[in-house]
């Protein structure tokens, strides 16, 4: 059920089940086998069904269909393993270092499922940095596991198993004091390259005001407001909320000319019938800045200064500018 839950919260996480679902037929016994593909399959069956009829149909379309229609970026599958795994190096080496020692004893039935979940878990994070438009929190899954493995793997190179056998065949001295030294201060250079200050990752006090101006200023406005990149601001100002940009831009860098055909349209007809009281963008919108310049007129900027609002981590954007209906 948590595995079913991971690929409703990001559809790649039926790599995972399926990788699972694959160890549990080679390794388990009689009908337990099937418990949990069965399980996941009819979890995955039901929801598809249960959420395209809440959804009449854009539910399917856009976790199966749109995301099939995006290409892929061939330079991925070389510069995946080179700048996604950079900072990780060590802990990616240690990782992979323990996989192979897994594989030297794989008769044991827990070694295959871990080798099965490493793999799984890469190839998650892989497959999904392969489609144009994949951002950084693709790589959760392989960090994850990573940071798994490297664990594991460190216990197994100092004191595991592995290291008891090659003792008993005299490859490996009595005394690992020194061994386990270079070991430690390897993990420490792995942990200070990833050392941040956390307080960076929080807001000012001016953004925070900032926010709350901009919130008010929404409340002030009497009739609807579209803001395709913050959809949720509106919520906060008790108005709607509305498609967000970057699911309308799926939409269009798509292949389905009869699907963008018809969501320009919409989107034309509703810009010239005025149905927003204001429209708020982050930019020049290019589909639809011509409907906006002949149905609207700017008001305002958002912020009167260049320092606030702006998001402490990923992408730098925010709402810049208000266009109210022109009378």
């Amino acid at each position: 059920l948590l595995i079913f839950l991971s690929f409703f919260t990001k559809q790649t996480g039926i790599v995972v089940a399926i990788a699972m679902s694959v160890y549990c037929l080679i390794y388990l016994s009689k009908w337990k086998k099937f418990i949990f593909p069965a399980t996941v399959l009819l979890c995955f069956i039901l929801s598809t069904l249960a959420m395209d009829w809440v959804s009449q149909g854009w539910y399917s379309y856009y976790v199966f269909d749109l995301p099939n229609q995006h290409k892929m970026l061939s330079y991925q599958i070389i510069i995946f393993w080179i700048r996604d795994f950079m900072y990780l190096s060590v802990a990616f080496t240690i990782s992979l270092i323990y996989c192979l020692l897994l594989l030297w004893r794989l008769r044991r039935k827990t070694n295959g499922y871990y080798i099965i979940f490493f793999l799984s878990m890469i190839g998650t994070s892989w497959f999904s940095r392969l489609h144009a438009g994949a951002y950084n929190n693709v790589l959760l899954p392989a960090y994850i596991v990573v940071s798994i493995f490297f664990g594991l793997g460190i216990q197994e190179i100092t004191s595991g198993s592995v290291v008891r056998f090659l003792r008993q065949k005299n490859a490996l001295p009595q005394d690992m004091t020194a061994i386990k030294i270079f070991v430690f201060i390897v993990c420490i250079a792995q942990f200070h390259s990833l050392v941040y200050n956390p307080f960076d990752q929080l807001p000012s006090k001016q953004d925070l005001k900032a926010g709350d101006a901009f919130i008010k200023t929404l409340k002030e406005i009497k009739g609807e407001v579209f803001i395709p990149f913050h959809g949720y601001v509106s919520s906060l100002a008790g108005k709607n909320t509305h498609a967000h940009w970057m699911a309308i831009a799926d939409v269009l860098r798509g292949n389905d000319e009869e699907k963008k055909k018809k969501l320009c349209q919409q989107l034309v007809d509703v810009i010239n019938s005025k149905q927003f009281e204001a429209i708020i963008i982050d930019n020049d919108i290019g589909e639809i800045k011509n409907e906006i310049s002949q149905n609207y007129i700017f008001s305002s900027k958002v912020f009167n200064s260049k320092n606030v609002f702006w998001p402490v981590t990923g992408s730098k954007t925010r709402p810049e500018s208000i266009y109210k209906i022109s009378r």
